[in-house]
């Protein structure tokens, strides 16, 4: 056996701590020059930068200022939104309950004007059915009385106007003609008869409407039927007292004053079918503005306070040495980032010898581990760098990455500066209007 013959390590000497100042001289001996100023620059500054870098980046005071400021208009956009959801549905409970009540409203308003008596009259052909009651007291001035007693004619006048055009009068005239009492709304009236010095003579005036003269008899005559339970009443509750017909007659002719009672009737629909429409209009606002709303608070981004690419790279890196057992992984891990953020360097220039080493000297589980982070590193400082280029220059992310990856095929590292710029110069010249290379959305 060839006693110069190397030896790899096995066994628990796989574990073996690999020295990393060693590895970094090696590198330093077989690259460029350029690399030695580099990584020497990064060793200054990984002390103090390193554990900027680690907690999310360099950040200056700047830089704060601006984010304190995103951050407290982020905020204020979650709570307006909060608030305008509050609102929207304290006022949409309070919409949606004066929409049942008028709904209810106009749901009665319209069935009693399909079958309102009233409603349904012609009043260029009425009947009317009409009868003239003389209510007496027995009321007699004392002739040479200095004190005379109250003449009880006007309150029985009022007693039986009441009880006529309401209650169980009401009641019955419904049952005489087959309806529900609230479509006798307005075809019953009690009129009280006074002298030319305004005092109640004892007479009132009764009348029933109908489009038919039957209807109208019935409706009459079932109201006339209750005279003498309302005379029990009145003398039990006024005084004694007589009520007789002095009159009755069935005519038929025209009656403007049911036009303003009918018009009357439609103004109320007409009201409700408004105020219902005023309610839903105001619902719709309520649900595009609490959409708009929305919206807004949706497109809203959460602002971040780090050090762009290079954190990312210094955290993944960091995480991942953590996991491979790497002796002082928080400097290494900022170094590392450091000739990442460095021209034409990336992580690779650190990673991948390191992983062949690695491999080489029979640490294939630490080696593997190194070309993983070198992968994961590298995909996203690829898309850290697009997101901050187009942010910066007004490019979608993804025309960036386009522009940098075209440049580097063609022109290498300056094609990756150069193409981007001039797709910026393009996307300015077609914004001016100077030239036009594809339309506006």
């Amino acid at each position: 056996m060839n006693e110069n013959q190397t030896t790899y390590p096995t066994g628990a000497q796989d574990e073996e701590e690999i020295d990393l100042v060693a590895l970094m001289v090696t590198l330093l001996h077989k690259l460029k020059p350029i690399l030695l100023t580099a990584v020497v620059c990064a060793v200054i500054a990984g002390g103090l930068a390193g554990v900027k870098i680690l907690r999310g980046g360099a950040v200056s005071a700047e830089d704060q200022v601006a984010y304190e400021e995103a951050l407290a208009e982020y905020q204020q956009k979650e709570k307006d939104y909060e608030f305008a959801v509050q609102q929207y549905e304290l006022t949409a409970k309070s919409n949606e309950d004066a929409q049942s009540s008028v709904q209810e409203a106009l749901k009665q308003a319209q069935d009693y004007a399909e079958k309102s008596l009233l409603k349904n009259l012609d009043v260029y052909n009425v009947w009317t059915a009409q009868a003239d009651l003389y209510i007496d007291s027995g009321y007699k001035i004392q002739p040479g009385s200095a004190y005379q007693n109250v003449d009880p004619t006007g309150a029985l006048l009022a007693a039986y106007q009441k009880q006529l055009v309401s209650g169980d009068s009401m009641n019955a005239a419904a049952d005489a003609v087959g309806v529900d009492v609230r479509y006798l709304k307005g075809v019953v009236t009690a009129e009280l008869s006074q002298n030319d010095s305004g005092e109640y003579n004892g007479v009132m005036t009764l009348q029933a409407y109908a489009a038919d003269q039957q209807t109208a008899e019935k409706i009459l005559n079932a109201l006339l039927g209750r005279l003498d339970l309302i005379h029990d009443k009145a003398a039990a509750a006024v005084c004694s007292h007589s009520v007789r017909v002095i009159d009755q007659s069935v005519t038929q002719g025209v009656s403007t004053e049911l036009r303003a009672l009918q018009q009357t009737s439609s103004e109320d629909v007409q009201n409700l079918q408004s105020q219902l429409v005023e309610l839903q209009s105001a619902r719709q606002a309520l649900d595009d503005n609490l959409a708009s709303a929305k919206s807004t608070w949706e497109s809203a981004e959460e602002p971040a306070l780090g050090g762009g690419a290079a954190s990312s790279v210094a955290k993944y890196l960091l995480i991942g040495f953590l996991l491979l057992r790497v002796r002082g992984a928080p400097v290494i891990a900022a170094v590392t980032a450091l000739v990442d953020a460095l021209p034409v360097f990336g992580t690779g220039t650190v990673l991948l010898p390191w992983a062949a080493y690695c491999l080489l000297s029979g640490a294939a589980a630490r080696g593997i581990g190194l070309l993983i982070s070198w992968g994961v590193t590298n995909l996203v400082r690829s898309c850290a760098q697009a997101k901050l280029l187009g942010d910066q220059i007004g490019l979608d992310p993804l025309a960036s990455l386009t522009a940098i990856y075209i440049g580097w095929r063609v022109k290498g590292v300056i094609g990756m500066l150069l193409f981007p710029l001039i797709l910026v110069t393009l996307c300015q010249l077609n914004d001016r209007g100077v030239i036009r290379l594809w339309k506006e959305p």
